[in-house]
């Protein structure tokens, strides 16, 4: 399958409050598992996306929140019953039960996110986070006055060594571009290993790795998990240290915490939500194209760099702007250890 890059028609129009249910041509369910979906940051983002779309196109979004996450197959089934022409999966949880469902409906389509799928009545809705990373890698050797950056991963998982990969790549770059020697710990591109542990956040091996770090001199962090260690949240900012999100803004998604927010390297899944339906609306998801969010499509990028924009030189944010642009061209690819020439 190749990704889709947005080549889509004009807006439909949209619903009107007189004519709405004459005028809808399609019926989208967002399948939430069963936890606090508002105060969830990336179920907030999924749903900001459906109801930015909902404005633009004659779609009806429905909010889905499946109760029994042990034996969500026969809530899905009931939904597939309720003639929903697509059904979109937000939650690790729910994934494998909505393929489960998908093979015993095949006329029925779904979206799974971070997956892969060869099932022909599933999108698929995947996000490239090296490139992004490769550029929090840069600006996190740019700024880090120790010249040591860490890095770290919540789950041994493919798209989480990506962030790694990413992040440490840019910082290589960055040495070489500067003729620095700027050490990054958690990740070493060359044996492909690194502090990537599945019970890293379970345990009490986070704590120690941070408080490694710290003694190393570490003073930009690059945690790739889900939730924020709340040790190291407050430790960066006591210590004024930078600390780069990833997977959504953080600096929205952490406020009490906004002082240490150096970037993030987001999945901009408001935006794929937004293609995705868009696509739907057009009668474009049978195509066999899944999503696959890039930095050209705004599928994913850095975050403002919010309060730390006055800290960070003119000459790295014109760097950055350039290496973005070779990202964007091929002119560049993540994994090479090279700079611009």
């Amino acid at each position: 399958m190749t990704s889709c890059q947005n080549a889509l028609p004009p807006p439909l129009p949209p619903a009107t409050p007189d004519n709405e249910a004459a005028i809808y041509t399609h019926r989208v369910g967002i399948l939430f598992e069963n936890t606090d979906s508002e105060g969830n940051p990336l179920h907030q983002l999924a749903w900001q996306g459906a109801e930015d779309a909902a404005d633009v196109f004659p779609v009806e979004i429905t909010s889905l929140e499946i109760q029994h996450q042990t034996d969500p197959e026969p809530e899905i089934q009931r939904l597939v019953n309720q003639d929903y022409d697509l059904l979109i999966g937000i939650g690790a949880p729910l994934q494998q039960a909505i393929r489960e469902v998908a093979l015993v409906n095949p006329e029925q389509q779904f979206v799974l996110i971070d997956q892969t799928a060869s099932e022909p009545n599933i999108w698929t809705i995947q996000f490239t986070m090296a490139p992004p990373s490769f550029l929090a890698g840069y600006l996190a050797a740019g700024v880090s006055a120790n010249g040591v950056v860490c890095a770290y991963g919540g789950q041994d998982m493919p798209n989480v060594v990506d962030y790694l990969e990413g992040f440490a790549d840019g910082v290589r770059s960055y040495n070489d571009q500067h003729s620095a020697d700027v050490v990054v710990l958690g990740w070493d591109p060359d044996m492909q290993t690194g502090a990537v542990s599945a019970s890293l956040q379970s345990s009490g091996e986070e704590r120690q790795l941070i408080l490694d770090y710290f003694e190393a001199g570490c003073d930009v962090f690059f945690p790739v998990t889900y939730t924020i260690n709340l040790g190291l949240a407050s430790v960066a900012q006591e210590r004024e240290l930078a600390v780069i999100g990833a997977g959504m803004d953080w600096f929205a998604a952490a406020p009490e915490f906004e002082q240490i927010w150096l970037t993030s390297v987001q999945k901009n899944l408001d935006q794929a939500m937004f293609d995705t339906i868009a696509a739907l609306a057009h009668d474009q998801l049978n195509s066999g194209e899944n999503y696959l969010g890039t930095l050209s499509n705004g599928g994913v990028g850095l975050a403002s760099f919010h309060h730390w924009d006055d800290k960070i030189p003119n000459d790295l944010k014109t760097e950055l702007a350039l290496i973005t642009q070779a990202l964007i061209d091929q002119e560049l690819a993540v994994g090479t250890g090279k700079g611009l020439d």
